[in-house]
């Protein structure tokens, strides 16, 4: 495992693997929370489904207090959305053709699937999504002490 800082793993292991999925205009990848680009996409800001976004959720660490490194574990979220449409009857094979997508392009040995949940809207929204939950482990270096 190489030394590097956690924006970077999360960089090249989720993201740049997650806009491979852009190739062709198939997906709209972006860092952050699903919830944040929602809009963009229902007012036409250059952002549409399937929309795939990836975020952190926690850090863990394996070190002791007088250590400058440790093996460092993120948790990481990518959700997907999907627009259900008119075609509702065809939502759970989309969703299901996202995930499968999803894992594909997130394969790496570094990288752990801890979860995958299916979400269906909630109050009048017309689109449902696949949220799966990941951990990244990678060694960080943070700084020589003075002794």
């Amino acid at each position: 495992m190489n030394t590097e800082n956690g924006y970077s793993t999360f960089k090249r292991l989720v993201v740049d693997k997650l806009k491979v999925l852009e190739v062709g205009g198939t997906y709209s990848i972006k860092e952050g929370w699903l919830a944040t680009y929602v809009d963009d996409v229902r007012d036409g800001r250059g952002v549409t489904f399937p929309l795939v976004c990836a975020s952190y959720l926690s850090d863990s660490y394996e070190t002791k207090a007088q250590n400058v490194d440790a093996i460092a574990t993120r948790s990481i979220q990518v959700e997907a959305a999907i627009e259900i449409g008119d075609d509702v009857e065809t939502v759970n094979h989309r969703m299901d053709t996202v995930r499968f997508d999803l894992m594909n392009a997130l394969s790496h040995p570094n990288l752990t699937v801890t979860s995958c949940a299916f979400k269906m809207a909630k109050g009048g929204e017309r689109f449902a999504g696949v949220q799966i939950n990941l951990n990244i482990t990678f060694n960080e270096k943070w700084g020589e002490y003075d002794y």
